[in-house]
């Protein structure tokens, strides 16, 4: 299936009837005309949403909504009166949890979407239902799609971490509440020689990052020591998001440089508990 295309040119509205429900349909046309989304909504409320490539129907999403809990069916249409039905889960802030499946009920791939995009790590099977590769899908400030990091499985579907391109924590899982410091880790960074080399990490940071420049950012040089601060404040998951920043200098000549710069975004998940009384409040717990 194509991707879904960010931003939208041409809405149109209709109404439609089914079972006795009134629906109001609001078309909208993606960049590339071939694209269109139909969402359907009663009482202000979205219901499903259903995607067409060339007026072919691709996807439809049934969304129930029970108080703040939402679950959803998704069903994909892969060839002519072949429907494939999958249960997600949906997350907080419009982010859920899609499967794509052959017609005989296999995973392709799986991973978070959020506001119609693909987000995060997305794993890739291959036919014989083997972990494949994973990727990390981004989006830069124009809106296209960009994969800041890779990670390719053998056939054992262990790393193999010549061929691949990730980010890693040397910080446990599980945490304590408060100020924690450990280390991060990028396997292949992209130049030799930094200019200048940070670790940046907010804890309110979007899916696909686009309010990054909206929200506080806690940077840390990892030029030498690869040590990053985590100040947790609420218990259970906690979701961190950020990047690593790399800039190097390219001489030109004696009076002429440029200066590259690469930002590698990242996600890590931690399960936050409660400090045993022999720790005090205030104490930073360092993991080496």
């Amino acid at each position: 299936m194509g991707k879904l295309i960010l931003k939208f040119v041409g809405f149109s509205f209709l109404i439609l009837v089914f079972s006795c429900n009134k629906y109001k349909v609001i078309e909208e046309k993606g960049l590339d005309k071939a694209h269109i989304f139909k969402k359907y909504y009663k009482d202000d409320k979205l219901y499903f949403i259903e995607t067409y490539y060339n007026e072919i129907l691709l996807s439809r999403y049934n969304l129930l909504t029970n108080e703040d809990k939402i679950s959803d069916t998704l069903y994909y249409y892969v060839a002519a009166d072949d429907i494939v039905n999958a249960k997600e889960i949906y997350m907080p802030k419009g982010e859920y949890y899609s499967k794509h499946l052959d017609k005989n009920g296999n995973v392709l791939a799986e991973g978070k979407v959020f506001n119609s995009k693909n987000v995060g790590w997305w794993k890739i099977y291959d036919k014989y239902g083997k972990l494949s590769h994973e990727n990390y899908i981004t989006y830069n400030k124009n809106g296209q799609r960009e994969y800041s990091q890779l990670k390719i499985y053998d056939e054992n579907e262990k790393i193999n971490e010549l061929q691949s391109n990730y980010i890693s924590f040397k910080i446990p899982d599980t945490i304590y509440l408060g100020k924690n410091i450990g280390e991060i880790i990028q396997n292949k960074p992209n130049f030799n020689d930094h200019l200048a080399y940070y670790a940046c990490i907010g804890y309110e940071i979007e899916p696909d990052f686009s309010n990054i420049m909206n929200v506080k950012i806690d940077s840390f040089p990892i030029m030498n020591k690869k040590r990053i601060g985590l100040n947790f404040t609420k218990l259970g998951r906690n979701l961190v998001r950020g990047f690593i920043y790399e800039s190097k200098i390219d001489r030109i000549n004696d009076t002429n440089f440029t200066i590259d710069i690469i930002n590698v975004n990242f996600e890590k998940e931690f399960y936050v508990i409660p400090r045993p009384d022999s720790i005090p409040k205030n104490k930073v717990i360092y993991y080496d």
